[in-house]
């Protein structure tokens, strides 16, 4: 089972609006909640990070009654294939408002929808823990995005060998692959950078990417238990793993009887450095 993580997106142009919303999340139990009033900050944020759920409103220009960017928000989550329970807000009356919600369910297989007219909190942190519970129902493809993400286009069966024949297993691929989803699953989807995913480099299984499950830049290594121990304690003295990524902090930690695996938050990229 993949890790869960709890980023809720809000995008509301109304400040008012907007901190119920937050209110809303909070109450819930999830803390990581990113707000933002506008598309550019929205797509920005959903580029940087993947989220659980998303309480978008269609409008996001209090005087302008035609615009429905929300929809644009919708098109960028579902773009990047993420499964992110959308609920759709509108604060909107009239004839236009059916169509518009009727789009925002099958297009863009909203979760639900509700509307600022008839608004109770309660109601909203209902919809946001359901949304959760979907949203983990549809993580079934994570394995997959992991796997395509450290092979960079490489052939599966090329980089296990790769795999296999570069850092000494005890377990074969079985026991690779369980020390690659405890390690890195907290930390998907991966965005590889300009030089693809994970290659050997001095015995040592390294890549680097940006999380958009943590929203940040990172770099995983792995390889013989004794051999990361090595590596680790070097990088604590210089602050550059492998003499080629300047890092900070260890972010992830597994191991397995003859492996282990760390992975180190960047210390100097960017989500632009990825693709």
């Amino acid at each position: 089972m993949m890790a869960i993580n709890g980023n809720v997106l809000v995008v509301e142009d109304e400040n008012s609006w907007s901190d119920v919303y937050a209110r809303a999340v909070r109450r819930v139990g999830l803390d990581q909640v990113v707000v933002t009033d506008k598309y550019e900050g929205a797509a920005s944020a959903i580029d940087a990070m993947r989220f659980a759920v998303a309480v978008v409103d269609i409008g996001l220009r209090v005087d302008d009654d035609t615009n429905i960017d929300g929809l644009r928000v919708m098109e960028k989550i579902r773009a990047l294939g993420d499964g992110t329970s959308i609920i759709v807000v509108t604060g909107r009356s009239g004839r236009d408002v059916v169509p518009i919600i009727r789009d925002s369910i099958k297009r863009y297989d909203a979760f639900d929808t509700i509307a600022k007219s008839t608004f109770e909190p309660a109601a909203l942190r209902s919809l946001i823990k359901g949304g959760l519970d979907e949203y983990k129902r549809g993580l079934g493809d994570d394995k997959k995005r992991l796997y395509a993400a450290l092979r960079g286009g490489t052939d599966p069966l090329v980089w296990d060998d790769r795999m296999l024949r570069g850092i000494p297993v005890s377990g074969g691929a079985r026991e690779l692959y369980r020390l690659i989803e405890g390690l890195l699953d907290p930390f998907v989807p991966l965005v590889p950078g300009d030089h693809g995913g994970v290659s050997i480099l001095d015995d040592v299984a390294c890549g680097a990417f940006w999380s958009r499950g943590t929203g940040e830049p990172v770099v995983t290594c792995f390889g013989a238990g004794k051999r990361i121990d090595t590596v680790t304690e070097a990088t604590a003295e210089s602050g550059v793993l492998l003499d080629r990524h300047p890092v900070a902090e260890i972010v992830g930690r597994n191991s397995t009887n003859s492996l282990k695996g760390v992975v180190y938050r960047l210390a100097d990229k960017q989500r632009s450095d990825f693709g």
